[in-house]
């Protein structure tokens, strides 16, 4: 079964996202996620609040999750971790 177009754009979405905060230098890990939400589509963009109140695995988890329930397919996370 193919991917639908939608879900080969979430991979390239994500997985590209994932370069760009791996390339980063950010002195607090939760501003990779932050600082990204301006590319992130808005349908993505929407379900991610900055917290930073939050751990920074909390906001990793929670960005994952936003991914994967709004485009309803976990492969995404998958390709953005090789």
């Amino acid at each position: 079964m193919s991917a639908t177009p939608i879900a080969q754009d979430s991979k390239l979405i994500f997985a590209r996202l994932v370069d760009l905060a791996n390339a980063t230098e950010c002195i607090d890990d939760r501003d990779k996620v932050h600082a990204l939400l301006g590319p992130v589509p808005d349908q993505v963009a929407r379900l991610i609040q900055p917290d930073y109140n939050a751990t920074s695995a909390t906001v990793y988890t929670n960005t994952a999750r936003a991914f994967s329930d709004d485009f309803n397919d976990l492969e995404p996370l998958r390709e953005g971790n090789p």
